[in-house]
């Protein structure tokens, strides 16, 4: 429906009056989804990294129905082979391994340390940062000061050091453990300057006035509110994650070989560079295509959903 505004004394629909009375009746959610889709370049980034999410979960079926070989299956007569070699279509790495199919195990390893990292750096940013915005006083000032030892620790030297304590169990667990426990500092953080910022408004007021509990205006109110800043914090620390995983295993503290990971196949193909730049260049290229996808997607996602830039 067009509003009574949007037509001239003249008759005339003036269109940008039309597209405001059109949006106006929708919800701030539906607003900013529509903002986002209208977004070519960052939908096309979120669909790479989607079609990156769907090759990692389907590559053991990628494995057995395409390329007909596992991630750690050997072939040492046919080592260095190029790409496009019959029954290879990626060649092969030193130990005659499947390049394509250690690329999808190696998917795997990369976007599940981002995703399960941005998800538990999530969980305590924002458990932490609601907490101390929203009580204030000296529980605010303990855990600030707990992030700020958190952020103050350089991260490279404490992934290293866990890397030699643990040099034998590091899966994709105890790695995104590992990161999202020095990278939790700066969503608390962010979450807090959201909250102070809202508990002082007269929905907040009016809510405590009437016997709100301090559970029920975290949940109800402060948490629905931050949601929009977390969902901007998630997409844009994907990136950042992946390239924090993949130096890691670049400096072999991180996945060991069998298992594939994107670092760990550039670590083994450094050697060979000169001889197969392939096995440096594929790798490579996937780790910068995903991760300049997902901070593509990330900006799209903070340009729709900050009311800011509207």
């Amino acid at each position: 429906m067009i509003g009574p505004s949007a037509v001239t004394e003249a008759g005339r629909i003036d269109p940008v009056q039309a597209a405001e009375s059109v949006h106006a009746g929708q919800s701030y959610w539906s607003e900013s989804w529509r903002r986002l889709r209208e977004n070519r370049v960052a939908m096309f980034a979120g669909a790479v990294v989607l079609l990156m999410a769907v090759v990692a979960v389907t590559a053991p079926l990628l494995s057995h129905f395409v390329t007909h070989h596992t991630f750690s299956a050997q072939d040492l007569d046919n080592n260095f082979a190029g790409p496009g070699t019959p029954g290879h279509w990626l060649g092969t790495d030193e130990l005659g391994r499947d390049t394509l199919t250690r690329l999808a195990y190696g998917a795997q390893v990369s976007l599940g340390v981002a995703f399960l990292t941005v998800l538990l750096s999530l969980t305590l940013g924002t458990s932490a940062g609601l907490i101390a915005g929203h009580f204030g006083g000296p529980i605010d000032e303990v855990l600030m000061r707990v992030v700020d030892i958190i952020l103050a620790v350089p991260r490279i030297f404490l992934f290293i050091l866990v890397g030699i304590l643990f040099f034998h169990n590091i899966n994709v667990l105890t790695l995104s453990l590992v990161i999202a426990g020095v990278g939790w500092g700066g969503t608390a953080r962010l979450v807090r300057g959201e909250v102070l910022s809202l508990r002082t408004r007269d929905f907040m007021l009016a809510s405590r006035s009437i016997g709100g509990t301090n559970f029920r205006l975290i949940r109800v109110h402060l948490l629905p509110n931050v949601l929009p800043v977390l969902i901007v914090a998630a997409s844009l620390g994907v990136g950042t994650i992946m390239l924090a995983e993949a130096a890691i295993d670049y400096l072999g503290f991180g996945i060991h070989p069998p298992t594939a990971s994107w670092g760990n196949m550039l670590t083994n193909a450094q050697t060979y560079f000169v001889h197969s730049p392939w096995l440096v260049f594929l790798p490579g290229v996937c780790i910068f295509a995903t991760v300049l996808a997902a901070n593509v997607f990330g900006n799209g996602v903070r340009d729709a959903f900050d009311p800011r830039l509207k």
